[in-house]
């Protein structure tokens, strides 16, 4: 049993430290900061780590707001993985990290509500839980009003 776990920490631990020289360097923050626009921006970005996720969105839909979606799934699709990778005893800590996200995410479904914001609004401000959807974000915002959207969280964790 324990030695199952070493392995598996050892795994996970190549993979962290692998993706250690993904890290954008300073050099490349340089690049990016000194982008005269976004189309310079987006050709600094796709050199990057975060390239294959700009890639799978359609050149002319590329704006700001669908780049920056796109790098979040990639985050949370890493993420997500690295937690299926980590023994058993640390999915407690790293759940409970990724599940911050979904707190942000909550705070937009009560805004959304605030404002009288729309799905399709509200859908791209959400951060992707790769498959994973705690909150019933969508009949949320629906209920129309923030106790009756609070009353759909009964009995969540």
């Amino acid at each position: 049993m324990l030695a199952t776990g070493v392995f598996r920490y050892a795994g996970l631990n190549t993979r962290v430290r692998t993706r250690l020289a993904d890290l954008i360097s300073s050099q490349e923050w340089e690049a990016l900061i000194s982008a005269a626009d976004f189309a310079a921006l987006l050709a600094q970005l796709r050199q990057t780590i975060y390239g294959p996720g700009l890639m799978e969105v359609e050149e002319g839909r590329l704006d700001p707001k669908r780049a920056v979606y796109a790098i979040e799934v990639q985050m949370a699709e890493t993420f997500a993985l690295l937690i299926r990778l980590a023994p058993k005893p640390t999915h407690p800590i790293l759940s409970q990290f990724y599940a911050g996200f979904e707190v942000a995410n909550l705070k937009a479904v009560l805004r959304a509500i605030l404002s009288r914001a729309s799905w399709e609004q509200l859908k791209e401000v959400l951060f992707p839980l790769s498959g994973v959807n705690m909150i019933p974000a969508e009949a949320m915002l629906a209920a129309g009003s923030v106790p009756s959207a609070i009353d759909l969280l009964h009995g969540s964790k």
